[in-house]
């Protein structure tokens, strides 16, 4: 303590003559100093502040200022003779301790989401019986349990029931209850969750860097609220990446150390062990699955390995390069039950690699895409043919050189054929698919497994007013890697835009050109609380809703050829408008590659009805056409081309604290069919009522978001979703076509809307609070006598040996659905 004092005297004793006018460092700032510290001014500040260093009482920071300021002020102190070599030996621990320090970063935040949902049925009771069916049961499904609950929103049916696979349009013959303006499902419950993100940035030295974040989740609510409508989990907590995580019960929490991350400054590589997100694959060869939680980014994470660099090849020349490896989301759940293999499954994986190299000042680029994807078996040998539910909706067949053949089929080892079809209990080997109308047994195959190569090159350029950009990419795939069987596809898509008006005015167009064959992988998303159709691919319907593709389908969309355009125009700093137009259609027909009867090709080849699509076949919306469709030598009296057209606009406008916003978008499916002018009868009318699709989803919603003040941001909206038309691919509706008349009738008709209020309170800097209620009304516009058959032909299952139709509709429900989210960073 006495040298303290002596310092302060010996500093004062030199009276008040400014000493180093411009050295006024920041942590002397006390807001009252307008002029330059004197020798005592800054002695006593600078005793003040060592002392709360000593005491462990001052900040990082200030530390950091305090060791430059007493560095810059020794030589005047040891020239007034002040004692400073215990000074010296401290100073040199501070500078020490505060390296060390600088070196070593933690941030976090934490997220909670809580959601409470609550549905009634307000509409028919139950689907019923007819009452033209007299004897028949009376109950098909009970709407007042359904509505509300895991069988409502696309659950599979009860056992003992009818032995349906699921709830959907397509078998019962009215939606779900589901949100139609983004396809997740609604189940009444509460919901709760929370994720916790704790990172480390350590710097080991001046070329290395390094770092982890370990991720906390936990879910005390009903799983399926949980998992849509709650925070999205981390790659290791979550139900749609992991799962055995699915299959846990509530609640449900878990730690884990999400991913660790190195980075060599020099040659700018960075190395990413465990969960990553960002990827640089072209969108068209590389995405991932699609998040199905409506709050977390469109895609969710890789889990794997990610290694990125970036060198200067020259002076205007740049190369960045990635090499991945990472596991994917898969449910699939093994062959259908009963039969070998049933229960087992592969994992799936992709690895790549990609490089784009940068010129031109960065206005030119060029990528080169390499991916390559497969099926590895979960234990034991790897069996064939375990993704056999997939194949309900792709309808793959072998082609006619495989028929008759003897291997193993579904679940074997040793299956050469594309693909592996069932061994009946009798020894029978059907080669068949889903239209062989009869068949006791099912009668389609399962694939894999699979193995898939892409390759791709994609390139821009930019001018100050204008730009062009190109993509191709081609995919090389095996629906069984035990076969000699592949197919082939290229994936185009050509665009150019402008700005004009002073930048005011942006104009893009693109031509794209799938095929059908292109990038076929099949990978099943993880069913969540027992329902199927993971994610409805509103409002274009570019997937299947229980699967997912190794690339964006949104951007390159299967089996499409057309154009797009988009137009933004921001006429004020304030406002601003944007316009888009899609004119897509199909590249090839619905057509089936594959129409054989039964000995077409010889005695017993094939054995029975065979009408499918060649493996590696994508075709989302436009079903194969009705088996009415062909004579009887297989050869097609119709063979129409579907098409898309798709309208959007949206708006906003701002003002002073008031904002206005407004956007909809229009979406119109066609395939015209003139089956019932070709073949008199009710064959003919069952034959167009598949075939005939002319379908509409037309989506608009209003907002206006008010800041109260400058933290505190209330909302409000209503959003409307009407689909409307005909749309019958399993052939639901066939027999009321057949008894009405015509196959042109609608058999989807809802409109679907939701009011809803809110607010965004930001409580500080790092704290942020939020509250939204929906009170969501569904209504069904389909008359009572538009019945539906509760089976699925094409399947070969139905619900006995009544031949009744039943009536489904009205299908009406309504409710409140309560969300809030609570965020906390540092």
């Amino acid at each position: 303590m006495r040298g303290w004092w002596l310092l302060i005297g010996l500093v004062g004793s030199a009276g008040a003559a400014p000493l180093f006018p411009d050295l006024r460092p920041p942590l002397l700032e006390r807001g009252k100093h307008d002029r330059s510290l004197n020798r005592f001014e800054l002695a006593r500040e600078l005793a003040i502040l060592l002392q709360q260093e000593r005491q462990g009482e001052l900040e990082l920071a200030k530390r950091t200022e305090l060791l430059a300021a007493v560095r810059e002020l020794r030589p005047e102190l040891e020239a007034m003779g002040i004692r400073v070599d215990g000074l010296k030996e401290r100073l040199g621990l501070l500078e020490q301790r505060v390296r060390q320090l600088e070196g070593l970063t933690f941030y976090g935040s934490v997220v909670t989401r809580a959601t409470a949902l609550s549905l009634q049925n307000s509409g028919r009771p139950a689907a019923e019986l007819a009452r033209s069916a007299p004897g028949a049961p009376a109950l098909l499904l009970d709407y007042n349990a359904a509505v509300g609950s895991a069988l409502g929103a696309g659950g599979a049916f009860p056992s003992g029931g009818l032995g349906l696979p699921n709830f959907n349009p397509f078998n019962v013959g009215v939606l779900t209850t589901t949100n139609w303006a983004n396809g997740r499902p609604l189940e009444n419950g509460v919901g709760f969750t929370t994720r916790a993100i704790l990172g480390l940035k350590a710097r080991l030295s001046d070329e290395l860097e390094t770092g982890l974040e370990l991720a906390a989740y936990t879910g005390q609510g009903n799983t399926v609220l949980d998992a849509y409508y709650g925070v999205s989990a981390p790659y290791l907590s979550n139900p749609f990446t992991d799962t055995s995580v699915a299959a846990l019960h509530q609640p449900f929490a878990r730690l884990n150390l999400d991913h660790f991350w190195l980075t060599h400054k020099p040659s700018q590589t960075k190395v990413v062990l465990g969960a990553f997100h960002d990827t640089q694959f072209s969108s068209g060869i590389y995405n991932g699955m699609i998040n199905p939680n409506l709050f977390g980014p469109t895609f969710l994470d890789n889990f794997g390995l990610q290694i990125r660099g970036q060198q200067q090849l020259g002076e205007d020349l740049k190369l960045d390069w990635e090499v991945m490896a990472t596991r994917l989301p898969d449910g699939n759940l093994g062959a259908l039950p009963g039969t070998p293999g049933a229960g087992e499954s592969y994992w799936s994986h992709a690895e790549g690699l990609n490089a784009r190299l940068s010129f031109d000042e960065g206005r030119g680029q060029i990528k080169l895409n390499v991916l390559h994807a497969a099926n590895q078996s979960q234990g034991g040998s790897l069996r064939t043919g375990l993704l056999q539910v997939p194949n309900l909706s792709l309808n793959w067949v072998n082609p006619s050189s495989y028929f008759g053949v003897t291997d193993d089929g579904i679940g074997g080892t040793y299956d050469r054929r594309p693909i592996s079809m069932n061994v009946l209990s009798n020894g029978f080997r059907p080669d068949g698919s889903l239209a062989a109308l009869g068949q006791v047994a099912p009668n389609f195959g399962g694939i894999g497994p699979q193995q898939q190569l892409s390759l791709g090159l994609a390139g821009e350029y930019r001018w100050e007013d204008a730009r062009v950009s190109f993509q191709w990419n081609h995919s090389h795939y095996r629906p069984n890697q035990n076969s000699q069987y592949s197919s082939h596809g290229n994936a185009w898509l050509l665009s150019a835009g402008g700005s004009f008006c002073n930048k005011s005015l942006e104009l893009d167009l693109s031509y794209l050109r799938v095929e059908a064959s292109y990038d076929p992988f099949i990978i099943m998303a993880p069913s969540v609380g027992g329902i199927q159709q993971v994610l409805w691919r509103t409002p274009d319907f570019n997937y299947f809703n229980n699967l997912y593709s190794l690339h964006d389908t949104r951007e390159l969309p299967q089996n499409r050829q057309g154009l797009r355009a988009k137009l933004a125009w921001k006429w004020t700093p304030q406002s601003k408008l944007n316009l888009e137009y899609s004119n897509l259609q199909q590249m090839r027909t619905s057509l089936q590659d594959v129409r054989y009867s039964v000995g077409a090709l010889g005695p017993g080849n094939p054995n029975t009805l065979v009408l499918g699509q060649l493996p590696g076949t994508i075709e989302p919306v436009f079903g194969g056409f009705s088996p009415f469709t062909f004579e009887s030598n297989m050869n097609p009296r119709e063979n129409p081309r579907g098409k898309m057209q798709s309208y959007s606009i949206s708006a906003q406008h701002r003002w002073d604290r008031l904002s206005l916003m407004g956007s909809g978008r229009l979406l119109q499916i066609s395939r015209p069919s003139q089956l019932s002018q070709q073949l008199a009868g009710g064959a003919g009318l069952r034959g167009e009522d598949v075939n005939h699709v002319e379908f509409s989803n037309l989506g608009w919603r209003l907002g206006l978001e008010y800041e109260i003040t400058p933290t505190f941001k209330a909302r409000a909206a209503y959003t409307s979703v009407d689909i409307w038309g005909h749309y019958d691919p399993a052939g639901v509706n066939a027999p009321y076509a057949e008894m009405a008349g015509t196959g042109r009738f609608r058999n989807l008709d809802i409109t679907q809307s939701w009011p809803e209020l809110g607010f965004t309170w930001k409580l500080s800097e790092t704290v942020t609070f939020g509250l939204e209620g929906r009170y969501y009304s569904m209504r069904d516009h389909v008359p009572p006598e538009v019945l539906a058959r509760p089976s699925v032909p094409s399947l070969n299952l139905n619900s006995g040996s009544q031949a009744a139709l039943y009536s489904v509709h009205p299908f009406n429900w309504q409710g409140l659905q309560v969300s809030s989210e609570m965020s906390v960073s540092f």
